[in-house]
């Protein structure tokens, strides 16, 4: 396990302008005064720029390496974990966030390190406009600044989602602390010294990037076929639509869906290429509105060697598998693993079909005639069944790689999936499927990860515009239908026309029988069920307010029991490093930190 020690964004935030707007930033006479006589003369120079904001992305602290598999999946507890060594880690499993969670700290630092260069970019693009823009050069300089307040928007919602006091809920929680605004370079490093803004002051900042990207890249509906993955105006629309969701403007957010909805041409992935679209195959999709596109990079140990293209997060839920020597191996770390819990929420409910071989001689070594784990063939080939006939949510095998009856390759060669190394011994040790590539080993390709991560999607559309009907007096009929949309084609269904599988009704029996919070929810509960494993569960839960039930529900993850508080689990703490260096958050932690 390698820590990632990160750098205090007031710091980091000064050294990184400097570098980009100094060629020979060695020779700058006073530090404390950055010159702003130097900017990119072409418009190629600034298309680089724009590269950088596009890459911050893939940085350790965001989608590269930390901030699903570090933050997102042990927050929301839809995963248990293998590794128990690490004291900051079991804290986000447990609810009990540290201070000095260095992972933490590197989504903090990554956010704005992505706003910085978005501030650089925006005031470069200013300053070309009027010094040197030559002819026709003026509607690609607004795509540039549309896609740039685009990403320095979503970097704050990312802040003030994870880091903000709370969310607002039924008009109140406005006046609570957000997340410091800086929306312009530095030319101090006092400027850099700021205090948090007010939770409503964050999303207004937000809604006006928005609002400039949305004008800007009005005609900005697709791209061609060299630049699939960068923004268009359905991604800012899409993102408006979720942050007036997040905020309970529900008139607003219905507006925006309808939008999307009705004008973008996008369509949900049949079945068959749905349940492959999260391991590398059928990239920017028509079902995709954003996502981070990522390649398999030859050079470097994945994000921890320099290769930027690439991800890094599922070597941390990398499977297990069945050697050709009959032992087990893992494919990567394996840190971590689908709580048991999450499978009976998809309606499996079949005994435990594997346990440990009480004839195994751990002297002799792992073998195929001296097996460490064995299983039940008449249970697994009744939850088989179940597979096939999907009595169980198909869903379930989007998401997870079952034991003995899922495969991956090795060394060329396809081997099975086993119960995942290190899960307790009596849990089910099914791993995690979603941006995993199963065409070969982590270990095998150095860790390089290409398989590109969904930000928005279709699927998030339909179900956030069913929720704003519900919630703005809407129709519960076109709500209840756009849920169902979503439903039938997990079942193979065309999603467009009515099917067996239809929910009756907004209160209708989920697969989660017997759970509290999904059972007879069907908007939560398909929400939960599509997207396990794409980190917007825990944003759900925030939102709604319901971690206690959610904890109550999972109880338990491997290095010990879920312990839930409600003044102070919601929120991450702002970095200790961060209140340290910021002489302006002095006092301004959040609750119970």
């Amino acid at each position: 396990m390698k820590k990632i020690i990160t750098i205090s964004f007031s710091i980091l935030f000064l050294a990184a302008f400097l570098w980009s707007c100094k060629k020979d930033f060695l020779n700058v006479q006073n530090v404390d005064k950055i010159s702003s006589d130097v900017f990119p003369t072409s418009y190629d120079k600034l298309n680089l720029e724009l590269n950088t904001v596009y890459a911050d992305l893939h940085a350790n602290g965001l989608w590269g390496v930390d901030y699903i598999q570090k933050v997102l999946y042990p927050s929301d507890h839809t995963s248990d974990q293998d590794y128990i060594d690490f004291p900051e880690w079991n804290g986000v499993h447990q609810n009990k966030a540290l201070v000095n969670d260095g992972y933490i700290e590197s989504l903090w630092s990554a956010c704005y390190t992505g706003i910085q260069a978005c501030n650089t970019l925006l005031e470069d693009v200013a300053n070309y406009r009027v010094k040197y823009i030559k002819g026709g050069e003026g509607p690609k300089l607004d795509v540039m600044e549309g896609q740039t307040r685009f990403f320095r928007a979503y970097y704050y919602s990312v802040l003030v989602n994870r880091f903000g006091e709370t969310f607002i809920k039924n008009g109140v929680g406005g006046d609570k602390k957000g997340v410091p605004l800086i929306t312009k370079t530095a030319k101090t490093i006092n400027e850099t010294y700021v205090k948090r803004a007010t939770i409503r002051q964050t999303w207004d900042t937000i809604f006006s990037d928005l609002k400039k990207s949305e004008m800007l890249l009005k005609d900005t509906k697709s791209w061609d076929s060299q630049n699939q993955g960068r923004v268009t105006v359905w991604s800012v629309k899409s993102l408006m639509g979720q942050g007036y969701l997040y905020t309970e403007d529900w008139a607003n957010a219905k507006a925006k869906f309808e939008d999307v909805i009705t004008n973008s041409g996008k369509t949900l992935m049949p079945f068959d290429q749905y349940k492959d679209m999260f391991i590398g195959k059928y990239e920017n999709n028509n079902e995709s509105i954003f996502e981070v596109n990522l390649a398999y990079d030859v050079n470097g140990w994945g994000a921890f060697g320099g290769a930027v293209t690439s991800q890094t997060a599922a070597l941390y839920f990398a499977p297990a598998f069945l050697n050709g020597n009959g032992g087990e191996s893992s494919s990567g770390f394996s840190n971590i693993y689908l709580h048991d819990q999450s499978l009976k929420r998809f309606g499996f409910a079949f005994a435990n079909y594997i346990t440990l071989n009480p004839a195994f001689d751990g002297a002799k070594g792992e073998s195929f005639t001296n097996l460490k784990h064995v299983f039940d063939p008449a249970i697994l080939s009744q939850s088989a069944l179940a597979r096939k006939n999907k009595t169980v949510d198909p869903r379930l095998w989007v998401s997870g790689l079952q034991p003995y009856l899922d495969s991956m390759v090795s060394g060329g060669n396809k081997v099975p999936i086993i119960k995942y190394i290190g899960s307790y011994d009596n849990g089910y040790g099914f791993s995690l499927r979603k941006y995993q590539d199963l065409s070969r080993t982590e270990y095998s390709s150095n860790a390089k990860n290409g398989s590109n991560m969904y930000v928005i999607r279709l699927a998030d559309i339909y179900l956030m515009y069913a929720e704003s009907l519900i919630n703005s007096g809407g129709s519960a009929s076109t709500a209840l239908e756009y849920i169902n949309k979503v439903h039938r084609r997990a079942y193979g269904y065309d999603y467009t026309a009515p099917s067996p599988v239809d929910y009756v009704s907004l209160t209708d029996a989920t697969k989660a029988t017997g759970d509290a919070v999904l059972k007879n929810d069907i908007l939560k509960y398909e929400r939960w069920a599509e997207f396990l494993g794409e980190g917007e569960w825990w944003t759900d839960v925030c939102r709604w307010k319901i971690g206690a039930q959610e904890a109550a529900i999972y109880k338990k993850v491997k290095s010990g029991p879920i312990q839930w508080n409600e003044a102070r689990s919601y929120a991450l703490p702002i970095p200790i490093k961060e209140l340290n260096n910021n002489t302006a958050l002095t006092g301004q932690q959040n609750p119970g930190y």
